[in-house]
C-alpha cells in the first residue's frame, strides 16, 4: 500500500538494493490476496517467484518511484498476461508501450481500443490476462498507479474509464498503462 516510498528509502540508495526492497515488501503486503486469487482462477495452488529483471528495468522503476507523488499515488499489484516465449524480453527490456521503442520492436499484438499502452489486469480479475497466456505462467506486476475518479466514468467501447491520468487509465477489470516506467514485473 500507501508506505511504499519508504521501502526506497529505506533500500541504501544502491537501485538493486532499493528494487529488491520494493519486491519484498509488495510480496508481503500483496503476496496473499495474489497467490489466493490466482489460485481461484488457476484452479491450482500458485508460487510467486520474484522476477529476474534486468538493473536497467530495475534503475528505470525504481527511479519512478523516487519521483512520483508520494501522497497520491499507490503501489498496485496488476497482472500482465501474454505468450511465455515473452518473458525472457520482458524480463531484459521491461514492459514496453507498442510502437514507443527505437527500434520498433514491440508492435501491438491485441489492438488498441483503450489506448496505446500495456494492458494489464487489476488484482481481483487474473481471468482477463490469463487468457493471453500460452503457459500456466503469468506476470504479476506493480504499477505506479496516481489515477483519479473522473467525475463522470466515460464509456470507450463497452466499458467505463473510471480513473484516469496522463500516466495510466482504468477500464473496466484492466488498467492500461502508458509510461512503461511506472510498472515492473
Amino acid at each position: 500500500g500507501g508506505g511504499w516510498w519508504q521501502r526506497v528509502e529505506a533500500g541504501g540508495g544502491s537501485t538493486q538494493r532499493d528494487f529488491c526492497a520494493i519486491q519484498r515488501g509488495f510480496l508481503r503486503d500483496h503476496g496473499e490476496e495474489v497467490r489466493r486469487r490466482l489460485k481461484d482462477c488457476l484452479g491450482v495452488p500458485v508460487e510467486l517467484t520474484p522476477a529476474p529483471v534486468s538493473p536497467q528495468v530495475q534503475q528505470r522503476f525504481v527511479h519512478a518511484c523516487k519521483t512520483a507523488e508520494k501522497a497520491t499515488t499507490l503501489l498496485r499489484p496488476v497482472y500482465h498476461g501474454t505468450e511465455a516465449k515473452n518473458h525472457r524480453s520482458i524480463f531484459h527490456h521491461g514492459l514496453l508501450v507498442p510502437g514507443t521503442d527505437s527500434n520498433g520492436n514491440v508492435q501491438v499484438r491485441n489492438g488498441l481500443s483503450h489506448g496505446r499502452g500495456i494492458y494489464t489486469s487489476t488484482v481481483e480479475n487474473p481471468w482477463l490476462s490469463k487468457g493471453f497466456c500460452t503457459q500456466p505462467r503469468m506476470l504479476v506486476c506493480g504499477v505506479l498507479d496516481d489515477a483519479v475518479e473522473k467525475a463522470t466514468p466515460e464509456r470507450i467501447g463497452n466499458f467505463m474509464i473510471t480513473k484516469e491520468s496522463p500516466s495510466l487509465r482504468h477500464v473496466g477489470a484492466a488498467i492500461v498503462v502508458f509510461d512503461a516506467a511506472r510498472v515492473a514485473p
